[in-house]
């Protein structure tokens, strides 16, 4: 689901998108990222170069990245 306009989130967003996705369009995840950024949320999409939807299993390195920023964002907030 999508949240609503009025929602004041403050959770960080890392997206992942493959490059050539080819059932996910990734225009609009660049869009929302972007206001999402605007907005003052921590957010970062991270567009992962020549994978497509279905290569699943190439997405772990990747995935793991997002461990290391979420630990640097915790980190700034007194979390850890």
């Amino acid at each position: 689901g999508r949240p609503t306009e009025d929602l004041d989130m403050q959770i960080p967003i890392y997206a992942l998108h493959g490059q050539f996705d080819e059932i996910v369009d990734i225009e609009p995840t660049k869009k929302e990222i972007k206001k999402l950024k605007k907005s003052g949320l921590n957010a970062k999409l991270y567009v992962i170069q020549g994978l497509s939807h279905y290569q699943t299993g190439e997405y772990v390195p990747s995935l793991k990245k997002t461990t290391k920023w979420l630990k640097e964002i915790w980190k700034l907030r007194g979390i850890e």
